[in-house]
């Protein structure tokens, strides 16, 4: 991976200084530069118009030049929107961040609140922009709500699913709890954790692949007398 990494950089120097003033100005530890390259090889490949990240950093000034280079000029109504739920940290990232990027990014401050889809339940952004999104990268929230105990999964990405019919890919910053819990949602086939890169990946996914959508087919699997009467379930005892 090193080798990788440092033959990448060697070959994309304005990547590899841009990383390195970024470093010089944030207070963030930021992902690791592997991420980093992940992220802007997805979006020049793939060009996404519509970017959602959880959890402003390091990674949104990858991303925003990423955008500005390889899909800005094919489609200038892209959009990148980056949410933070810290506002002391949200402050920190407005005040430095390159002015070069703001006619397309919007750096935006949340609180966060639960959410859950069927039995999965997690933390989202309460205040996320209403655009097609067609790319997300999980980074956040860095914390749970001060009401529940424990570690929780993030669910911005399959809110993002379920509110729209087209295919999108998500990229999962080495968040246990919320690969487990996308495996849950989308299925095995879908998702994957590469632990040398310490990344998730779930590609291009819709509702259609939300296995657990249809909550009466998943219960009449597992109870086969379930029968139906006036638009109830109900046991059928034999």
């Amino acid at each position: 991976m090193k080798r990788y990494i440092s033959g990448y950089l060697d070959q994309n120097k304005s990547l590899n200084i841009l990383i390195n003033d970024i470093k010089s100005t944030s207070d963030s530890t930021g992902v690791s530069i592997s991420d980093y390259i992940i992220l802007y090889e997805y979006i020049k490949k793939n060009k996404p118009k519509f970017v959602l990240e959880c959890g402003t950093g390091m990674s949104t000034v990858i991303i925003a030049e990423a955008m500005k280079n390889f899909v800005l000029p094919q489609s200038p109504q892209a959009k990148f929107v980056s949410m933070e739920s810290k506002k002391e940290w949200y402050n920190h990232q407005i005040s430095i961040f390159p002015e070069q990027f703001n006619d397309f990014v919007e750096i935006v401050y949340s609180p966060i609140d639960t959410w859950n889809y069927s039995f999965v339940k997690g933390t989202v952004y309460k205040d996320v922009p209403d655009y097609p999104y067609e790319f997300v990268f999980v980074d956040g929230p860095s914390q749970g709500i001060e009401d529940v105990g424990g570690t929780m999964c993030n669910m911005d990405f399959v809110r993002v699913v379920e509110k729209t019919n087209k295919s999108i890919t998500g990229i999962i910053d080495n968040r246990k709890h919320t690969v487990l819990a996308y495996t849950n949602i989308f299925g095995i086939q879908k998702v994957n954790y590469f632990s040398h890169w310490s990344l998730g990946f779930v590609q291009n996914v819709s509702k259609e692949d939300m296995i657990l959508n249809d909550k009466t087919s998943m219960i009449k699997d597992v109870f086969p007398h379930l029968v139906q009467y006036n638009n109830k379930s109900f046991l059928k005892i034999i």
